[in-house]
């Protein structure tokens, strides 16, 4: 059963990735991202660090800081699954209304596929009822921690709370690979991450400036979750490079609606919404995802380096992330704003994976913001099934239509 849901994810990223290739315009870097996510499926990328002597730990959320797991000398993995094969047998267990990126992880663990038989430990952040739900059934299966995350970002409390937390969770690591997380280690591991948000940050200049699909940008984020970050931010400089020396993408390119997307994360090889949108005319110029640009783009702010510092510093940029786990979450709405403004977005697709609470109670305060400056907000909620795929279609290209109608007007 493992063997033939191995070659179904195999399959499934590998028809992703064929069709991202057919379409990039031959930008000749992103061959490393499509071998990388090909890899995902195969077992011996984790096998490496494990003979290497590095401890795996699972993370079922952007919101756990990889900071901490790789000072201690471990590997971070992204746990989130976005197969439509392992959402199924996950309903034994979970209810049918829960959002399908839970009841697709839930379906990895209990088919003992990877990335989930290699980890050494598991980190589910409170970030929604269902991951808190899941924890229970993934620590079956392996040591399993919930990391509490704080109702609010913006009380002083909830801060100081968080920090505590943090410090729990770096106890554990220290536990987990008997290596201390010292000042030295820790300011290494910040400065790495940090290297790779500025790489991140260049190309995201570039795609708003139309030299790089959105949908090859958002596969080059997706792999962030999973490389090295010396080997991403290197390999992203160089993809960088290439695309500055080619100019933009499309000669038409100026003639596509400006659009970011928003909302529930969208996960290798869950890619339809990005290709409808670029097939039907749009160009996705960003996107506030918690799978793209909401985690990469801010680095952390170091102003005192004693490890209590450090600490307090990686504390501040997660909380930053403006999670709708957060209530109130005005820090949401302002960063959208900015992000809006920054990049001439003419319109904003806001994505609901079905079941998804939080993203989707969210959608009122957000609409109710973009709306007040005069931006065209589609909400489209979905899962990981193709049977919705030409009603999206419908109705993503009148919404580009639209949008190019309101230019000539």
């Amino acid at each position: 059963m493992v063997e033939a849901l191995l070659t179904d994810l195999a399959d499934a990223v590998r028809r992703c990735t064929d069709r991202l290739a057919s379409v990039s315009g031959g930008v000749q870097a992103l061959g490393y991202y499509h071998d990388l996510a090909r890899r995902l499926a195969e077992p011996s990328w984790l096998s490496a660090h494990r003979d290497g002597g590095r401890k795996i730990v699972g993370v079922l959320c952007g919101l756990v800081p990889e900071e901490l797991i790789r000072a201690a000398g471990a590997v971070p993995v992204r746990l989130c699954g976005s197969f439509a094969a392992t959402v199924l047998p996950a309903e034994e267990v979970c209810p049918s209304g829960v959002c399908p990126l839970v009841k697709s992880s839930v379906g990895l663990a209990l088919a003992a596929a990877p990335p989930f038989p290699y980890c050494d430990a598991i980190v589910v952040p409170t970030t929604c009822d269902g991951k808190k739900k899941a924890a229970e059934i993934l620590s079956r299966r392996c040591a399993t921690w919930v990391l509490e995350v704080p109702s609010t970002s913006q009380a002083q409390g909830g801060r100081g709370s968080w920090i505590e937390h943090l410090w729990s969770l770096l106890g554990r690591l220290e536990s987990l690979t008997g290596r201390k997380i010292t000042r030295k280690t820790l300011e290494l591991s910040i400065a790495s991450c940090n290297k790779k948000r500025a790489a991140y940050r260049r190309l995201s200049e570039l795609q708003a400036h139309g030299q790089i699909w959105g949908r090859d940008a958002l596969l080059a984020t997706n792999m962030a979750l999973y490389d090295e970050p010396d080997s991403w931010a290197a390999q992203t400089e160089r993809l960088c490079d290439e695309l500055r020396g080619r100019g933009k993408i499309d000669d038409r390119m100026d003639t596509r609606p400006r659009l970011i997307l928003t909302g529930a994360p969208i996960l290798l090889p869950k890619y339809k919404l990005p290709f409808l949108i670029e097939e039907s005319g749009g160009h996705i110029v960003g996107d506030e995802l918690c799978s793209g640009g909401k985690t990469l783009w801010d680095p952390v702010f170091v102003w005192n380096h004693s490890l209590d510092g450090l600490l307090a510093a990686i504390a501040d940029k997660y909380l930053s992330v403006a999670c709708p786990c957060f209530t109130p979450n005005l820090s949401r709405t302002a960063r959208l704003l900015r992000i809006v403004s920054e990049l001439r977005v003419e319109g904003v697709i806001y994505h609901v994976l079905t079941g998804c609470h939080p993203y989707g109670m969210e959608f009122w305060s957000v609409e109710k913001a973009l709306s007040a400056k005069g931006l065209p907000v589609l909400k489209i909620e979905t899962d990981y099934g193709e049977e919705d795929v030409e009603q999206i279609r419908t109705r993503v290209e009148a919404f580009v239509e639209m949008l190019a109608a309101r230019r000539i007007s």
